[in-house]
């Protein structure tokens, strides 16, 4: 049992931590919120922005600020959070996964003081720090080293893919939940592997992103086919209960989500056209430099002085592109402990091998790939298949906390041992040689070549200081590992891996909702925000409104950004106002700049006079109270109706005594036997029972798996460690405490 193991969870805690440092301590948001700011009416901004546009970054602030606030709003209101009232004329939000809306930590912080913006600071930090801790644990318990395990978990709390994809926020609360799974797979006992792994399971299913939860569950099920390997034994498949068990504590959300995407805009039939645009998503090789640093290749952040909009400069060699989508990189001392434990086989490695190897087959294209596409339900709707590098950077991270051991025993080959800590140089040298010879591979002409080599060679520039740093830095804390033979080195990582310059998550000043001014809507019509003519890929200018920040002003807007649309209502727009879509982004629906001033029957006039829309008179995320005098006339049945401007969802109720809501050309017709002053309208969603349900199964799972055992500590070691030369099984100390 490990001694003081609480400064290891410190160390992970100040990784977790660090990347954060600049957004809390200025109170800022995280996304690129300068640019955006300037979009929203009557604020005055006193200086243009001069940082560079990132799209994949704005996202975190044009989606998962308002989503995040609109779920907590809910919660606070003692309401599940059913609907979104604000967007595209009533667009669901539970059934959009991406909201997390039954995510128990949102539940949680809604209730808790602070902006939302500061609670998804505070819950990006939380859900690094449990990735890294889950990653601590699988490694011990795969039979490495804590020291070698702190390492790792603080390599993967900090590593590049944690610190890009930060504003994206439900990316890093599902992937938080991964090791924690796999580590849930390697218990000692028979329950505890299938409690263990289904808790992590139904967490990432409820956090929301289910293309990464998908990349998590593919990795569980090769946890589970290496364990029945390793051990021999049938009986290590019993963990794939914990699947099953996992998928019946996410129900309540995923269910509503499988059915929406029934209907979903995205959906396709699979066919080669399709798959061939399938794979522009995929990793390119040359991405593969970013391995050696996360600003070999520029930072989209910063513009050169070229007047192009970024200086990553892999955009304009491949469509796409983008740090955050080849964010493959972690500390040069993992990559050497993970190249050691490889030569040298260490137990677990080949775990580690194998789940890197599934997100490099996935990420840059194979066999594997074309199988999911064709013959898994609902795969050919998803996009960017890069992504499941994610897997390749968990698995690297395994690796090397399981060589970390190797690399302390090192010493005792002699100084041949310290040419492991020529790796960062060597890595440095293949990434400029790189960068060097790349402008004359990718480019199709002499002209092309020679404008691309001199954006190269600008985007660099103001990097190389740092790069060579950290390659120099890296270098000297591999060596400090072999010589001291682990002593001290778990502080020297920490530092390594939290005070690189240039890891920091995208922030920018925090912005308030409006508190006058706001756009008015008549009755319950909507109001066509339209964003000019903006292609959403390039940073706003004349923008009246940034999508989706109708949500966060209460605002009833007939457009949105959001990554489930339902395919009817998007050809009816379509039909209604022609195209409704910038080419650069199929999810960012917008009513064109000459359709604005047309009659519409979302915006406008009614289709029949005689029928009176009502007035909404409380906004509310599962039900609606609508006031509907003055009542109209009846019809030739001697019913009362009322067609309300916001679209009919299948389950909907009417609660008023008498009443019915049917769908008319998508929109909600109420009709009622006799004339009512109100109406109040339900939404279709899981109930309180199956939330509570959940809730409880989950919360059970993890208190009986967190128990200890008898022969079964937190931090365990099912496989014996790897011995220390001086035949104990200390590996590392701290400050004088031994780690054993």
């Amino acid at each position: 049992m490990a001694k003081r193991p609480h400064w290891s969870i410190l160390l992970i805690l100040l990784a977790a931590l660090f990347p954060f440092i600049t957004a809390l301590t200025t109170g800022g948001q995280l996304g690129p919120t300068d640019h955006l700011a300037a979009s929203i009416p009557n604020k005055v901004i006193s200086e243009v922005p001069s940082t560079g546009w990132d799209v994949l970054q704005a996202d975190g602030v044009v989606q998962f600020w308002p989503w995040r606030n609109l779920v907590f709003e809910s919660w606070r209101g003692g309401e599940i959070p059913l609907i979104n009232p604000y967007q595209l004329a009533g667009q669901p939000l539970l059934a959009n996964s991406q909201s997390g809306a039954l995510y128990p930590l949102h539940a949680l912080f809604a209730f808790l003081p602070g902006s939302t913006a500061l609670k998804m600071l505070i819950l990006g930090v939380l859900h690094a720090l449990i990735a890294g801790l889950g990653v601590r644990c699988l490694v011990t318990r795969l039979g490495g080293s804590l020291p070698g395990a702190t390492a790792a978990g603080v390599g993967f709390a900090a590593s590049q893919f944690f610190i890009a994809w930060a504003p994206l926020a439900s990316v890093g609360t599902t992937v938080a939940w991964i090791p924690l799974a796999l580590a849930g797979v390697f218990a000692s006992t028979k329950l505890r592997p299938i409690l263990e792994t289904a808790a992590a399971i139904g967490m990432m299913l409820l956090a929301g992103h289910l293309q990464f939860a998908a990349y998590g569950l593919m990795a569980v099920v090769a946890a589970i086919l290496y364990r029945a390997i390793r051990d021999k034994s049938a009986a290590a498949l019993i963990p794939f209960a914990a699947i099953l068990l996992g998928g019946l504590i996410a129900y309540p959300q995923i269910g509503p989500v499988l059915k929406a995407g029934q209907t979903s805009h995205r959906k396709n039939v699979p066919t080669e056209e399709g798959y061939a645009a399938y794979q522009t998503g995929l990793l390119a090789p040359f991405e593969l430099g970013n391995i050696v640093h996360p600003r070999l290749y520029g930072d989209p952040s910063n513009p050169p002085e070229t007047g192009q909009p970024t200086s990553y400069w892999p955009v304009y060699a491949k469509r796409g592109a983008n740090p955050a989508e080849a964010a493959i990189y972690i500390t040069p001392i993992l990559i050497a402990t993970a190249l050691a434990a490889f030569f040298a086989r260490k137990k677990g490695v080949g775990l580690g091998v194998a789940i890197a190897a599934l997100g490099a087959l996935l990420a840059f294209g194979s066999p594997l790939g074309k199988l999911l596409f064709f013959n898994f339900p609902g795969w050919s709707g998803t996009g960017s298949p890069g992504r499941a590098h994610v897997l390749l950077v968990l698995g690297l991270c395994i690796c090397g906390g399981l060589g970390w051991t190797r690399l302390t025993e090192a010493a005792s080959s002699g100084k041949r041992a310290y040419l492991w800590a020529a790796l960062p140089l060597i890595l440095l040298g293949i990434g400029f040689n790189l960068t060097t010879i790349l402008p004359g591979m990718l480019s199709p002409d002499a002209a092309s070549t020679e404008a691309l080599a001199s954006l190269v060679a600008r985007a660099n520039k103001p990097y190389l200081p740092s790069i060579l740093f950290s390659a120099l830095l890296g270098s000297a804390g591999i060596g400090a590992v072999i010589k001291s033979q682990g002593k001290g080195t778990l502080a020297a990582f920490g530092v390594l891996a939290c005070l690189n310059p240039l890891l920091f998550v995208r922030s920018g000043p925090a912005i308030q909702p409006l508190e006058s001014s706001k756009p008015s809507t008549p009755n319950q019509a909507r109001a066509p925000l339209f964003s000019g003519n903006w292609p959403i890929a390039v940073a706003p200018t004349d923008t009246l409104y940034a999508p989706n920040f109708a949500s966060i002003d209460h605002v009833y807007d007939l457009g949105g950004y959001d990554s489930m649309l339902d395919g009817n209502f998007v050809a009816d727009l379509q039909k209604e106002f022609g195209t409704v879509f910038p080419p650069e982004n199929g999810n960012f629906l917008r009513i064109p700049l000459d359709s604005v001033k047309k009659p519409s029957r979302w915006t406008g006039p009614r289709l029949d006079p005689a029928r009176n829309p009502g007035t909404i008179t409380a906004d509310r995320f599962s039900y609606q109270t609508i006031e509907t005098e003055p009542s109209p006339k009846p019809n030739a049945a001697g019913k009362f109706e009322w067609l309300i401007c916001d679209r009919f969802h299948e389950g909907m109720t009417a609660e008023t005594p008498g009443c019915t809501v049917t769908n008319d050309n998508l929109q909600r017709l109420v009709t009622c036997d006799t004339p009512v002053s109100e109406i109040t309208i339900r939404y279709a969603g899981p109930s309180w029972a199956w939330i509570v349900v959940s809730w409880s199964l989950l919360f059970l799972c993890g208190i009986f798996a967190a128990r200890r055992t008898h022969g079964d500590p937190t931090i365990e070691h099912n496989n014996e460690p790897d011995p220390d030369p001086r035949g104990q099984d200390l590996v590392g100390t701290l400050d004088g405490t031994d780690f054993q």
